[in-house]
């Protein structure tokens, strides 16, 4: 993760009337059912959801190996924590599983679960 793809205060702000940051820093529906509905209007696709969510903890699983490669100075693995790169590591740990089999469990098998840019 870098300056360029972390995400931006400002799309938190226009996010604001449906999400909100806790005060541990973790971002949050404002409401329960601002989830349920964005699934069963299926504005969003659970399944297509929990591949995203794998997809996304799995990238920042390999991310993680920055913070013990040798190659990296101790400046710039101390410069990318400070500026909330690692942010989503301790999620990413716990919760790639659940994501994982939710996606399998939904999409009868995990199947490709390649991610769509690998089309690129």
């Amino acid at each position: 993760m870098t300056d360029n793809t972390k995400l931006p205060d400002t799309v938190l702000y226009l996010c604001k009337p449906l999400i909100q940051v806790l005060g541990d820093g973790n971002v949050a529906f404002v409401h329960f059912t601002m989830q349920e509905y964005l699934i069963s209007s299926l504005f969003v696709k659970q399944v297509e959801a929990e591949r995203t969510a794998t997809l996304s903890c799995m990238s920042y699983l390999g991310f993680a190996f920055r913070l013990v490669d040798p190659a990296v100075q101790d400046e710039e693995r101390t410069i990318g924590v400070a500026k909330g790169f690692h942010s989503l590591q301790t999620y990413a740990n716990e919760h790639w599983r659940e994501h994982l089999l939710a996606y399998a469990t939904q999409n009868n098998g995990i199947g490709s679960i390649e991610s769509p840019m690998s089309d690129c």
